[in-house]
């Protein structure tokens, strides 16, 4: 709501007895005043020759009288449900021809007594009325406060601005997740602390895996001419999956001490084994559509495994995130047996590639700007970017053995200062101590060695002149760390 500059005007309607309920009311419509509220009432503008049933009729309708406070007490409740006196007047205006005439918002009851067996002292017209209590001083000030919100239109709950439909809800085809309905069962469990808590999230993990497979393109259907287009709506339609696996992770890091780090590690191990049991995995850069087809989840991995490190590092599971950088994957196919997380990042031809080819585009990387199209609202792409580079450092360090190790494509738009945020914060070394599981080191002066090694492996490739990744000396901020206790 837009704040004008014409004050809110109210009508209070109360019983005058008994006399100290009186002064409470009166000192009610001096503080709803000092708040910048107009309040009319009849002690104050109810004169001498005037009729206080026309008085109090003009007041419920008229248009620039925003609220009637109903002030419930016991005997207010009394001569409103008898018909007696000037409330019972008020009360057969405000429960006769005029109630289905005006607004249910216009009238706020507030309660200032309740009887014996707990129930608010309210005549029968306003009974089933949401109401405010100020009949206790524990909680007469938030309460006091709602009701001067709700007076200037202003809720301390206000609904968000209409957003934008997911892209999934627009297409024709619409997507049914098995793992949706588990999170809040996994969310339960852990609150509740429940000894099967473990089994559902293994449960969500396998459940996931079998989502996977739902979405797998059979090359039946591709053509040579529009396989990229095919491949692009694809990776689209997976968008619910990717956010059902974000908000699956960062419920389970919110709400669980300690993580089965080995049950994340089978799940990566099950995941290559989807993507890498295909033979046509193998045909390299044949680019053949059995091949091409897989790009969903070679696209698909990247991002899940760039969110997966970005939410581990904020939650700052350093240690269980290192577990799954350096413990290999498992899985027996063809010549191949030993996969690590670099795996999860490969060249997607149909968009790089072929993608851009068909529709023209000046792009450094379709890829990259396909994560910036997906960020959900409350993540930063920018994060995104430093995970990315944060990988590439990482998988030099680990798998120096590796020819490609990890490509961070997002580095393409990568502004500011070079140094990564992880690392800003390790001039703390406190910090320091908790984020050096990562590198393998226990001292600054072994992850300077270990910088050396792995910057002359990447000084080995030529990474591109759009793409803008520091040198790891400086993007991890060298000289800085442990400055600070």
């Amino acid at each position: 709501m837009t704040m004008t500059s014409e004050p809110p005007k109210i009508f209070i309607s109360y019983s005058w007895q008994p006399d100290t309920h009186k002064e409470k009311v009166i000192q009610l419509a001096e503080k709803l005043t000092l708040d910048g509220i107009v309040v009319i009432i009849d002690e104050w503008d109810l004169h001498p020759g005037m009729d206080n049933h026309s008085f109090m009729e003009k007041m419920v309708n008229d248009d620039s009288v925003k609220n009637v406070l109903i002030i419930c007490n016991r005997e207010y409740k009394q001569k409103a449900n008898k018909k007696a006196g000037g409330v019972g007047k008020e009360s057969l205006i405000i429960s006769g021809e005029l109630y289905s005439q005006v607004s249910q918002t216009k009238f706020i009851p507030i309660i200032y007594e309740f009887d014996e067996s707990g129930k608010p002292e309210a005549p029968t017209f306003v009974s089933t009325r949401f109401y405010i209590d100020l009949s206790n001083e524990d909680t007469f000030v938030g309460n006091y406060n709602r009701l001067v919100r709700t007076i200037y239109g202003r809720p301390e709950s206000q609904r968000p601005p209409l957003g934008k439909p997911p892209a999934f809800i627009l297409e024709d085809e619409k997507v049914f997740l098995p793992t949706s309905h588990k999170i809040p069962l996994i969310k339960n469990a852990l609150i509740s602390e429940k000894r099967n808590a473990i089994l559902l999230v293994e449960e969500y993990l396998d459940l996931y895996v079998e989502a996977l497979t739902l979405f797998r393109l059979d090359e039946k259907f591709l053509n040579k001419e529009t396989f990229q287009d095919v491949v692009f709506q694809r990776i689209t339609e997976m968008l619910p999956l990717r956010d059902d696996f974000i908000n699956f992770l960062s419920t389970y890091l919110k709400y669980s001490l300690e993580i089965h780090v080995d049950s994340l590690h089978r799940f990566f191990e099950k995941i290559t084994e989807v993507l890498v049991k295909d033979k046509s995995y193998y045909q390299g850069s044949d680019y053949n559509l059995e091949n091409l087809a897989l790009d969903i989840y070679r696209f698909f991995y990247y991002e899940l495994f760039l969110y997966f490190t970005l939410i581990m590092i904020e939650k700052e599971r350093f240690k269980e995130l290192t577990y799954i950088l350096t413990s290999p994957f498992i899985v027996h196919i063809y010549n191949q047996d030993v996969f690590d997380f670099t795996d999860f990042k490969s060249q997607v031809a149909s968009l790089n590639e072929f993608y851009k080819q068909r529709n023209n585009l000046k792009r450094v990387s379709v890829v990259a700007d396909k994560l910036k199209e997906r960020v959900p609202a409350n993540l930063q792409f920018e994060d995104l970017i430093s995970v990315d580079i944060l990988l590439h450092y990482l998988a030099a360090m680990h798998f120096p053995s590796k020819r490609w190790g990890w490509f961070p494509e997002t580095s393409a738009y990568r502004r500011g200062a070079p140094q990564l945020p992880i690392m800003r914060k390790a001039i703390s070394e406190r910090y320091f101590n908790k984020v050096k599981v990562l590198f393998g080191i226990e001292t600054k002066d072994e992850l300077l060695s270990n910088i050396e090694n792995a910057q002359k492996k990447l000084s080995e490739h030529n990474i591109g002149f759009y793409y803008e990744i520091p040198q790891m000396k400086i993007g991890l901020n060298y000289d800085n760390l442990c400055s600070y206790k």
